[in-house]
């Protein structure tokens, strides 16, 4: 239970105004949290990576990620995966939620992250992945840390 002092915020984007669930008749038809078999599944999410997809993102956004991260803003207990369709091109998705406290208010930020379902499955970003925070609709410092997150789970399941 959170404490009374921490809420979750509805914010203007909706990760699924540009989605719609899917059936594929596998465990992720309904929300599952292995989110191990989705991480060994999409693209490894590697630093080259993260320069590639954050191309033109503010300066300071990959500091402020890391500051997340460090300081356990990202609920990793809290991710969650299911299929789903692109409303803009029907392409077969895999959306990816979790839980990231804010770092400026006690509130509760929802983050959706969705990768093209296949073999090394690209992040596909805006308008499909989306964060309830503010700056939401673009790469926001909650996305990257979560990425951030993804990357470290991926090291840890290739280790296995």
């Amino acid at each position: 239970m959170l404490p009374p002092s921490i809420k979750f915020l509805m914010g203007k984007y909706n990760g699924f105004e540009a989605l719609e669930a899917r059936i594929a008749n596998n465990k992720f038809d309904s929300w599952d949290k292995d989110y191990y078999t989705i991480a060994k599944l999409v693209r490894d999410v590697s630093d080259s990576y993260m320069e590639e997809k954050l191309d033109g993102a503010l300066p300071g956004m990959r500091s402020r990620a890391i500051l997340l991260l460090k300081g356990g803003n990202i609920n990793p207990r809290s991710i969650q995966c299911c299929n789903v369709t692109s409303k803009i091109d029907n392409s077969s998705c895999l959306l990816l939620r979790c839980e990231a406290l804010s770092s400026v208010r006690p509130v509760i930020h929802t983050i959706h992250a969705v990768f093209e379902d296949k073999k090394d499955g690209d992040f596909l970003s805006s308008p499909l992945s989306t964060c309830s925070c503010e700056d939401g609709s673009l790469f926001c410092s909650h996305m990257i840390a979560f990425l951030l997150v993804l990357a470290l789970v991926q090291r840890s399941a290739s280790q296995k």
